[in-house]
This record gives structure tokens, sequence and C-alpha cells, in this order.
């Protein structure tokens, strides 16, 4: 098993897509192989002395280990699948200034921030709630461009590539930070 976690901490088996997740759970990876190693070596030790209690002590140990690693490594991705970095940005927002989700929605944004995001051009698991009330989002860039160049304060959370598809298209607005595949901007 150590052999695995090595070539999956190798990159050997990471995606373009998984790559960010495997820069952040690197360590914790080399840490659970040795740990595994570790574990492995004595047991084997043990095995030799005929102590097959010690043995599988060792085992349950080095496992135990490798376990709570990878529930470290876990909270180590927690940036790449969790909205909670964008909300804390996000909680200098009036609470009038409406928040648009630009392409894309994170779940656990909305959740942190405990208020609606207008969504705009995004369907996906929204799509039957959307064709019942469609003014609760807009269908299409060019509209949520034309509703937001009036607006005095309003903020947004974007992919890069929209974010720079709307700059190019002369979109007034400021970048306040970027996250994990995401731009959050202001109006102002």
């Amino acid at each position: 098993s150590s052999l695995g976690v090595l070539a999956y901490a190798a990159g050997r088996w990471s995606s373009a897509e998984g790559y960010p997740l495997l820069l952040l759970i690197r360590p914790v990876l080399l840490w659970t192989c040795a740990v595994l190693f570790a574990g492995a070596l004595s047991c084997a030790a043990w095995v030799r002395k005929a102590r097959l209690r010690a043995a599988l002590a060792a085992l349950c140990v080095a496992w135990f280990l490798a376990t709570c690693s990878i529930l470290i490594a876990g909270n180590a991705a927690q940036p790449l699948y969790s909205a909670k970095d964008a909300a804390a940005a996000l909680r200098q927002a009036p609470a009038d200034a409406p928040i648009f989700s630009v392409q894309c929605y994170d779940q656990s944004l909305a959740f942190y921030l405990r208020r609606d995001l207008i969504l705009v051009d995004y369907r996906d698991e929204f799509d039957l709630g959307l064709g019942l009330e469609p003014q609760r989002g807009i269908a299409t860039l060019k509209e949520f461009a034309a509703r937001w160049r009036p607006l005095r304060d309003g903020f947004a959370v974007m992919p890069p590539t929209t974010y720079q598809k709307l700059a190019a298209a002369g979109t007034p607005m400021r970048e306040l930070a970027r996250f994990s595949g995401r731009v959050l901007v202001s109006r102002r």
C-alpha cells in the first residue's frame, strides 16, 4: 500500500484537474507512506520473533496513524472544495448589496454567507427552480453586464476565464481576491 500512495504522491496517477489537490496533500501522503512502511517493518520484525499479537498491533497502529494522516490531508484540501475563505472576504458586503455567482455555484458559499446568491448563466441543479422562477437568476453574461453596470454596490464570484471575458468586454469591476478556481470582484 505504501508503494501505491508513493506512486500517487509522485504524480503518476494525477490528472490535470487533480494536481492542485495533490500539491496540497503531498506532504501528508509522504508521511502516510513513512508510517505504513515503519508499520510493515515493525510487523515483520515481530513475526520473525513469533510474536504474532505484537505484529498485529504494529499493523493496527500503523493503519490507525495512516488513517489519521489522511483525515488531516482532507482538511488541507478544504480551500479547493469550500467557499469558506470567499465568504469571509464577503463579510464586508452590505446586506442590501447583491452577490452574484457567475457561471459557477459553490454550494458552501450561500451557507457561509447565510444569504441567497443570484445565479448568472448557470442552471445545473437549479434548472427546475429557475424554470419556475426565472427572476431568481440571470440567463446570460450580457444580461449580467447590463444589470451590473448601474449598480453602486455589488459583488460577484466567478471562474478566472469568466473574469477575463468580462474584463475584456469592459465590464467595470475591481478584483478583491482569488481563491482556488474563483475570482471575487466588487462593483466599485
